[in-house]
């Protein structure tokens, strides 16, 4: 069944569950159910709750990925093992990739933050993002300027995921300079509309985006770093070598002639 959250509010009250009910059996608050019926956003594991009780799943999803994080009871659950290898117990940040894509409708589209070493790492990260690849699930990565979230400098994207894309090619969006540089950079509404205008165009742009086809990233050993299909601008001073070479060679005669009289002057000094 596909539900947004204001539905999932809906389903809720539909099947006479009532906030006491929710409160005592599944663990649901009443701001949870507020927000609910607001159509705004609730954590994945809120949604977890609310899906097993009304056996559904969602059609979109928003979610904020931990960095690195160690799952200490390993990560085994629901969703998890699809690609069948998991997520390093260590670094189980692909863990929270899989979760959300479980819950996921036929249609359903998942935006998740998260940490840019998961696009490159090699292991049981690289068998899973073969799978995802394989599989289709991989709309787009945005790179996201660094420094952009309090309390941490690195480097982050958005990865979208999709159930159903129409062809099996990736966006890659190099968002990594769309920021106003201040303490914490941050996304201006012009920076915004740039990316959403590139991610429903879907066009190739110079040093900004690329749609790229399956074969390539398959080519590539499945790496997703926006980098590897995005060029990056090269801003460096262009120097015209015939110019310069000239320059030079005009300093260099200017030289000669200032030694030159140098030398006449030192002869009449000793004549005299």
């Amino acid at each position: 069944m596909a539900v947004t959250y204001k539905k999932l509010f809906h389903l809720l009250i539909d099947r006479s569950l009532q906030p006491a009910e929710l409160t005592e059996k599944a663990g649901f608050s009443a701001n949870i159910l507020t927000r609910l019926k607001r159509d705004q956003y609730v954590s994945l594991e809120s949604i977890e709750k609310i899906c097993l009780a009304l056996n559904c799943k969602v059609d979109d999803i928003l979610d904020f990925m931990p960095v690195e994080k160690e799952i200490e009871s390993g990560n085994e659950g629901f969703g998890f093992s699809p690609a069948g290898v998991l997520a390093p117990k260590s670094k189980a940040d692909l863990a929270f990739i899989m979760h959300p894509l479980a819950w996921l409708t036929t249609s359903g589209t998942a935006a998740i933050v998260c940490f840019s070493g998961i696009m490159y790492r090699g292991g049981a990260e690289k068998k899973i993002r073969q799978y995802l690849i394989d599989n289709n699930f991989i709309d787009c990565i945005i790179q996201l300027p660094s420094n952009l979230f309090f309390g941490t400098s690195i480097a982050t994207c958005i990865m979208v995921l999709k159930r159903s894309k129409s062809d099996n090619r990736t966006l890659s969006i190099d968002a990594s300079g769309e920021c106003v540089k201040v303490t914490n950079n941050k996304l201006t509404e012009e920076n915004i509309a740039k990316i959403v205008a590139e991610f429903v165009s879907r066009a190739d742009v110079d040093y900004f985006a690329r749609y790229v086809p399956y074969d390539e990233i398959a080519g590539n050993d499945y790496n997703l770093s926006v980098s590897t299909y995005v060029e990056a601008e090269d801003i460096r001073e262009v120097i015209d070598i015939v110019k310069l070479n000239a320059e030079i060679r005009e300093i260099v005669a200017r030289e000669q002639v200032l030694r030159d009289e140098i030398d006449k002057i030192i002869a009449e000094i000793e004549v005299g």
